[in-house]
Protein backbone atom coordinates (compact mmCIF):
# COMPACT_ATOMS: atom_id res chain seq x y z
CA UNK A 1 0.00 0.00 0.00
CA UNK A 2 1.32 2.99 -1.40
CA UNK A 3 -1.10 5.65 0.08
CA UNK A 4 -3.44 5.45 2.68
CA UNK A 5 -7.50 6.53 2.84
CA UNK A 6 -10.10 7.70 5.19
CA UNK A 7 -10.55 4.80 6.84
CA UNK A 8 -6.52 4.34 7.26
CA UNK A 9 -6.55 7.71 8.98
CA UNK A 10 -10.00 7.09 11.44
CA UNK A 11 -7.67 3.47 12.37
CA UNK A 12 -4.68 5.41 13.63
CA UNK A 13 -6.83 7.67 15.75
CA UNK A 14 -8.15 4.45 17.42
CA UNK A 15 -4.91 3.43 18.34
CA UNK A 16 -3.88 6.83 19.21
CA UNK A 17 -7.02 6.60 21.43
CA UNK A 18 -5.63 3.09 22.81
CA UNK A 19 -2.58 4.13 23.21
CA UNK A 20 -3.55 7.09 25.63
CA UNK A 21 -5.57 5.19 27.46
CA UNK A 22 -3.22 2.51 28.25
CA UNK A 23 -0.71 4.88 29.25
CA UNK A 24 -3.04 7.25 31.19
CA UNK A 25 -1.63 6.71 34.45
CA UNK A 26 2.09 6.95 33.30
CA UNK A 27 1.11 10.25 31.49
CA UNK A 28 -0.25 11.36 35.06
CA UNK A 29 3.00 10.48 36.57
CA UNK A 30 5.11 12.47 34.26
CA UNK A 31 2.78 15.34 34.12
CA UNK A 32 3.00 15.58 37.92
CA UNK A 33 6.46 16.32 38.06
CA UNK A 34 6.37 19.46 36.54
CA UNK A 35 2.36 20.49 35.94
CA UNK A 36 -0.95 19.56 37.37
CA UNK A 37 -0.85 15.75 36.69
CA UNK A 38 -3.95 15.97 34.32
CA UNK A 39 -2.44 14.62 31.43
CA UNK A 40 -3.61 11.32 31.50
CA UNK A 41 -7.12 12.57 31.86
CA UNK A 42 -7.53 15.00 29.54
CA UNK A 43 -5.33 13.51 26.98
CA UNK A 44 -7.03 9.82 26.92
CA UNK A 45 -10.63 11.94 27.14
CA UNK A 46 -9.79 13.93 24.55
CA UNK A 47 -8.98 10.96 22.11
CA UNK A 48 -11.65 9.08 23.19
CA UNK A 49 -14.16 11.80 22.14
CA UNK A 50 -11.95 12.51 18.97
CA UNK A 51 -12.61 8.77 17.70
CA UNK A 52 -16.24 8.68 18.50
CA UNK A 53 -16.76 11.25 16.44
CA UNK A 54 -14.24 10.80 13.74
CA UNK A 55 -15.68 6.95 13.54
CA UNK A 56 -18.94 9.00 12.54
CA UNK A 57 -17.96 11.54 10.41
CA UNK A 58 -18.58 10.27 7.05
CA UNK A 59 -16.14 12.70 4.97
CA UNK A 60 -13.27 11.15 3.20
CA UNK A 61 -11.00 14.51 2.86
CA UNK A 62 -8.12 13.06 5.33
CA UNK A 63 -7.21 16.60 5.91
CA UNK A 64 -10.89 17.59 7.00
CA UNK A 65 -10.41 14.30 9.44
CA UNK A 66 -7.49 16.11 10.87
CA UNK A 67 -8.99 19.18 11.15
CA UNK A 68 -12.37 17.63 12.48
CA UNK A 69 -9.90 15.46 15.20
CA UNK A 70 -8.11 18.55 15.82
CA UNK A 71 -11.48 20.73 16.68
CA UNK A 72 -13.02 17.99 18.99
CA UNK A 73 -9.71 17.82 20.74
CA UNK A 74 -9.71 21.62 21.34
CA UNK A 75 -12.91 21.55 22.53
CA UNK A 76 -12.70 17.83 24.72
CA UNK A 77 -9.05 17.97 26.27
CA UNK A 78 -8.79 21.68 27.56
CA UNK A 79 -4.86 21.56 28.74
CA UNK A 80 -1.54 23.08 27.11
CA UNK A 81 -0.97 19.83 25.54
CA UNK A 82 -4.34 19.07 24.15
CA UNK A 83 -4.57 22.69 22.67
CA UNK A 84 -1.08 22.37 21.22
CA UNK A 85 -1.94 18.96 19.26
CA UNK A 86 -5.39 20.71 18.39
CA UNK A 87 -4.01 23.50 16.81
CA UNK A 88 -1.10 21.06 15.16
CA UNK A 89 -4.00 18.95 13.97
CA UNK A 90 -6.30 22.01 12.47
CA UNK A 91 -3.07 23.60 10.47
CA UNK A 92 -1.84 20.82 9.41
CA UNK A 93 -5.02 19.31 8.36
CA UNK A 94 -4.86 21.95 6.03
CA UNK A 95 -2.13 21.62 3.91
CA UNK A 96 -3.70 18.21 3.01
CA UNK A 97 -7.72 19.62 3.08
CA UNK A 98 -8.93 17.96 -0.38
CA UNK A 99 -7.02 15.01 -0.49
CA UNK A 100 -8.75 11.86 -0.37
CA UNK A 101 -5.81 9.55 -0.39
CA UNK A 102 -2.21 10.73 1.04
CA UNK A 103 0.93 9.08 0.17
CA UNK A 104 4.77 9.76 1.63
CA UNK A 105 5.03 13.22 0.23
CA UNK A 106 1.60 14.17 1.79
CA UNK A 107 2.40 12.66 5.27
CA UNK A 108 5.71 14.41 5.00
CA UNK A 109 4.25 18.07 4.66
CA UNK A 110 1.08 17.07 7.02
CA UNK A 111 3.64 15.95 9.80
CA UNK A 112 6.24 18.67 9.28
CA UNK A 113 3.56 21.28 9.63
CA UNK A 114 1.83 19.48 12.25
CA UNK A 115 5.46 19.84 14.30
CA UNK A 116 6.00 23.38 13.33
CA UNK A 117 2.90 24.61 14.45
CA UNK A 118 3.49 23.06 17.75
CA UNK A 119 6.79 24.75 17.90
CA UNK A 120 5.11 27.76 16.72
CA UNK A 121 1.86 28.18 19.40
CA UNK A 122 3.99 26.70 22.30
CA UNK A 123 7.40 28.44 21.56
CA UNK A 124 9.48 25.81 21.80
CA UNK A 125 12.01 23.65 19.60
CA UNK A 126 14.44 21.06 20.19
CA UNK A 127 16.87 20.32 23.26
CA UNK A 128 13.93 22.31 25.37
CA UNK A 129 13.05 18.81 26.78
CA UNK A 130 9.32 19.22 25.13
CA UNK A 131 7.34 17.36 22.98
CA UNK A 132 9.34 18.51 20.35
CA UNK A 133 11.65 16.91 20.99
CA UNK A 134 10.17 13.79 19.92
CA UNK A 135 8.19 14.88 16.67
CA UNK A 136 10.77 16.90 15.04
CA UNK A 137 13.19 14.19 14.76
CA UNK A 138 10.53 11.84 13.20
CA UNK A 139 9.21 14.64 10.98
CA UNK A 140 12.77 14.54 9.57
CA UNK A 141 12.59 10.94 9.20
CA UNK A 142 9.90 11.32 7.19
CA UNK A 143 11.71 14.11 4.87
CA UNK A 144 14.99 11.43 4.76
CA UNK A 145 12.66 8.66 3.74
CA UNK A 146 10.84 10.83 1.37
CA UNK A 147 14.41 12.11 -0.33
CA UNK A 148 15.26 8.55 -0.36
CA UNK A 149 12.36 7.75 -2.40
CA UNK A 150 11.13 5.20 0.26
CA UNK A 151 7.67 4.62 1.07
CA UNK A 152 5.52 5.59 4.22
CA UNK A 153 6.17 2.47 5.48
Amino acid sequence: MKKLNDKNIKEIFTKIKDIMIENKDLLFKLDSIMGDGDLGITMSNGFIEVEKDILNYNEPKIGKIFMKAGMVLAETSPSTMGTLVADGLLKAGMCIQDKIEVDLRDLTLFFSEFVNRIMVTGKAKCGEKTIVDSLYPAARALEDSLKANKNYK
